[in-house]
């Protein structure tokens, strides 16, 4: 045996004779991007009928669907509908597919103008609805990972301590996670639960 040969694990050799997911992954990413297609749909009817929801220039007649090959190392498709990204502000609803971990739903808002927005989310006083909704502790809104250093449950904040991050970081970011390992996301309906989510963070939001 050659001693300038690599060694390769039991593991890494059975992974180099898998081919199954590249086989497999340019279809799996073409139906989920059909699925973001039709939310995005989903999202500028619900939003043509209910006017004043979101800042003025908010683009809800468009979206963007952005597709990446390697975030932490993983493919992902995010769809940004209704979108607001300026110097100042920042106003979307992202939906993230991202492969290995979930697909998620996420308010994002930043800067003054979103202010009475983090007011009324800290002003809250019904909970039933946030059981599983996250609340970002992160020092970006860009993170993803769903660990204790990045989210938290957002029914285990008060009002202040929302306040207190809002100050701190200069943003709010919910997200609701569906991860691709529990039970029924085979059957999950990405529009009606998009738009449910997007209503639900909504009425937080106090609009």
């Amino acid at each position: 045996m050659d001693p300038q040969a690599p060694t390769w694990s039991s593991l890494e050799l059975r992974l180099l004779n898998t081919v199954d997911v590249f086989v497999h992954k340019p279809a799996i990413m073409k139906k989920a991007e059909a699925e973001l297609q039709q939310l995005n749909g989903t999202l500028q009817n619900f939003l043509k009928n209910a006017p004043g929801l979101c800042p003025p220039e908010t683009d809800t007649t468009k979206g963007q669907i952005a597709r990446g090959e390697n975030h932490k190392g993983f493919p992902f498709l995010s769809l940004d509908m209704p979108q607001l990204f300026s110097k100042e502000t920042f106003f979307t609803f992202r939906t993230l597919f991202w492969w290995g971990h979930y697909l998620g739903f996420s308010l994002i808002l930043q800067g003054e103008a979103m202010a009475p927005l983090a007011q009324a989310l800290a002003a809250r006083t019904d909970t039933s609805e946030t059981d599983a909704i996250l609340f970002s502790v992160s020092a970006t809104p860009w993170e993803w990972a769903t660990t204790e250093d990045c989210f938290l449950p957002l029914n285990r904040l008060t009002g202040p301590e929302i306040l207190s991050q809002w100050k701190a970081r200069g943003f709010i970011k919910l997200l609701k996670p569906f991860p691709m390992n529990q039970d029924g996301f085979d059957g999950l309906n990405w529009k009606e639960t998009g738009l449910e989510t997007f209503q639900e963070f909504l009425r937080l939001v106090g609009k």
